[in-house]
């Protein structure tokens, strides 16, 4: 038993072996609880709502209630099979709705026992566990159903014996779960094993991704048009203009305030036209206000050689892979650097923590045309400080690492440019090479020098240029000249906008139910009288994300990164880096609320800064307290905690949205999952 709990081939087949073992047992707990009924089949009969036909079907007159014969029976499970057809098309209908009303020994009169959703092509659906009163006497299920339309009960029997279902899906989730939870207990020892963990981790977060995206197929089908954005002016590139191909109708060139949404749909219905969505419309042109390098390194080189539209899903799941690589070299780097005594596996919980938690997971789950170019400006941030840091050496700075973390960061701008402001970080970071040590703005370094700099004038010399072409300023970007549901020319500065946006972004607690996914849409409620633009989030960052959170507590207790109660200068650097990297965080959540609203998506734009901070932080509370065991023991605890509860929250969201919802796109894959993870239903 002692070489189960060492780390090794041992601890990964035991996980194994109990995982299959948990899978046979408990997740087959209605398997059990029926195994010795004896199966009543019920021929159900009209009890309201509609009239029976000669095949044995039901037509619906108004809303379908079908009974079965009193009985006196002890039931405690339902099989429920059946399909809904339309009168004219026969097509049959996927999730169906059904409300179980029952009387027992407890209820003389029809009480609601509950309601379910029934697919045929997940027979798991139709099986029910009842918990009832005493003996049974009747039943009444209501369906949700149309009138005219036909319902055929093809199964409805009462104590069925429900079978065994094998889930590998839930076999994988309960061996990660076991391990997770004997690395917690007992850490890695030996460094031979390192790699594998590190290599096997890295494989399952690419899995994580590559599943997320797959997820929903409405995103690898036919776009809508104003996802189509990116294409278009890919192939607007490719005639030699950057204007959009699409010719505005008339009616919108001679509007007086073409941005105002309720007047503009208005007098494009009057004159019925019909305008582009969510682009820029500039002096009788439209234009893609989002930012252009996505363009020239996807749709651009794809269209010109295939003539085809690029498949946004496919860049967000390359640029996705990217992120996961970054991110590992970027905490790599401070904990080789400047955390040495920080355990193999905080390392490793704490880069799944960043990866997933900073809103990169969600953006996954909805591989879009509006989370592409966030995702990679978060991408190209995260290399271009993992370039910066790297390229700090004992007795020099390496030219061509500041070089490429200077390009890394200037790129950002042609993809979200607000996140540009993560280019700041330069400063607590080459503080001493310029100031103390000369080793950049110096003869003897002006070439390195010169080569960072010209990284920056470089990119926006040539988006300054891009910017001038086609508003005639270098520094507009065209946001403001959005199609949209507000006019973004008038949007302004708010103060009162403020509050609002820092407790939903950041403090407002998820709202859960019983029921999976168990998450739903918070509510959104101001006291802010105007104009404000908001859709459904789930819950505020730090609620979820405990890390980053106690970076502020961390940042008050300056020693902790001190080395022998001295501020050397790499603390110096961590604590400007995690101090900054927080106050930006806090800077991008009040420049989104104010520029565009608050949008699930825009936790992205800041909930890697959050990390940056929040790691850096956490890793120096570490590095200061190791050698206490009772808080070392209390960081570890705390450090597991927030895991579960980020990497929870983040797979959980994969199967809930403001839109496009999983179980209205793809129901069979929803309430398939649904019936593996909720085994008890």
């Amino acid at each position: 038993m002692s070489n189960i709990l060492k780390p090794g081939k041992h601890r990964i087949v035991f996980a194994l072996l109990l995982a299959l073992l948990l899978e046979v047992t408990v997740f087959q707990y209605r398997t059990y609880l029926t195994f010795r009924n004896d199966p009543i089949e019920v021929t159900p009969k009209v009890y309201a709502g509609g009239v029976q036909n000669a095949d044995g079907s039901f037509t619906v007159e108004e809303t379908l209630k079908l009974k079965t014969d009193n009985m006196e029976e002890d039931v405690n499970s339902l099989r429920l099979s059946f399909s809904i057809e339309n009168s004219d098309s026969k097509e049959d209908a996927y999730a169906s709705y059904v409300a179980i009303y029952a009387r027992d020994e407890a209820n003389e009169d029809y009480y609601i026992v509950g309601e379910r959703n029934v697919l045929e092509e997940v027979p798991s659906t139709g099986d029910m566990i009842l918990h009832l009163s005493g003996k049974m006497h009747s039943m009444v299920i209501i369906f949700s159903a149309d009138e005219g339309e036909t319902v055929r009960v093809s199964e409805m029997t009462l104590n069925p014996r429900i079978p065994m279902r094998f889930s590998a899906f839930r076999v994988l989730l309960a061996f990660l779960t076991i391990l997770w939870i004997w690395l917690a207990v007992c850490p890695v020892e030996k460094k031979q094993h390192e790699k594998g963990i590190l290599a096997a981790v890295i494989l399952l977060q690419i899995g994580l991704f590559i599943g997320a995206v797959l997820l929903n197929p409405i995103y690898r089908e036919d776009a809508w048009e104003h996802h189509m954005q990116y294409h278009k002016l890919a192939v607007a590139l490719s005639e030699g203009h950057l204007y959009l191909d699409d010719v505005p109708p008339t009616s919108l060139l001679t509007m007086e305030n073409p941005y105002d949404f309720d007047s503009r749909n208005r007098i494009l219905e009057n004159a019925g036209e019909e305008c582009l969505w969510d682009v820029a419309y500039y002096h009788g042109a439209y234009y893609v206000y989002f930012g252009v390098v996505p363009v020239l390194v996807f749709y651009l080189p794809w269209y010109l050689l295939t003539g085809t539209a690029f498949p946004t899903w496919v860049g967000i799941l390359i640029i996705g892979i990217l992120l996961i690589g970054g991110t590992f070299l970027f905490t790599y780097e401070l904990r080789r650097k400047y955390f040495t005594k920080v355990p193999f596996m905080t390392w490793i919980l704490t880069t799944l923590m960043m990866i997933n938690g900073c809103g990169a997971l969600t953006i996954m789950r909805r591989p879009d045309f509006y989370s592409l170019p966030i995702l990679m400006g978060v991408t190209l941030s995260v290399y271009g400080i993992t370039f910066w840091l790297s390229s700090l050496e004992e007795e020099k700075v390496n030219g061509w690492k500041l070089a490429a973390g200077c390009l890394c960061m200037a790129l950002v701008a042609g993809c979200r440019p607000q996140l540009l402001i993560g280019s700041f970080l330069i400063f607590p970071i080459f503080w001493n090479a310029v100031f103390v040590k000369r080793q950049l703005f110096s003869k003897d370094s002006k070439g390195k020098t010169l080569a960072a700099i010209l990284m920056y004038v470089l990119i926006a010399a040539c988006l300054m240029i891009y910017n001038y072409k086609r508003f005639g300023s270098v520094f507009d970007f065209g946001a403001n000249y959005n199609l949209t549901t507000n006019d973004m020319t008038k949007r302004g500065v708010e103060l009162g906008r403020i509050p609002y946006a820092l407790f939903t972004y950041l403090f407002q607690l998820p709202a859960v139910s019983a029921a999976f996914p168990y998450l739903l849409e918070v509510m959104h409620k101001t006291t802010y009288l105007g104009k404000t633009i908001s859709e459904g989030t789930f819950g505020g960052f730090f609620t979820v994300n405990l890390i980053p959170l106690a970076a502020f507590f961390v940042l008050r207790h300056k020693k902790w990164f001190a080395e022998n109660a001295r501020m050397t200068e790499s603390a110096k650097r961590m604590y400007g880096m995690a101090g900054l990297s927080l106050l930006f965080g806090i800077v991008i959540v009040i420049a989104d609320a104010e520029a565009a609203g608050i949008l699930q998506r825009y936790y992205s734009d800041f909930g890697w800064l959050f990390y940056i901070g929040g790691i850096i932080c956490f890793y120096a509370a570490w590095q200061h307290n190791a050698e206490s065991t009772d808080r070392a023991k209390l960081l570890h605890i705390f450090l597991n905690i927030s895991f579960a509860i980020c990497m929870a929250y983040n797979f959980l969201l994969l199967f809930i949205d403001n839109s496009e919802t999983l179980v209205s796109t793809a129901p069979v894959r929803f309430y398939s999952i649904c019936q593996q993870l909720a085994f008890w239903r």
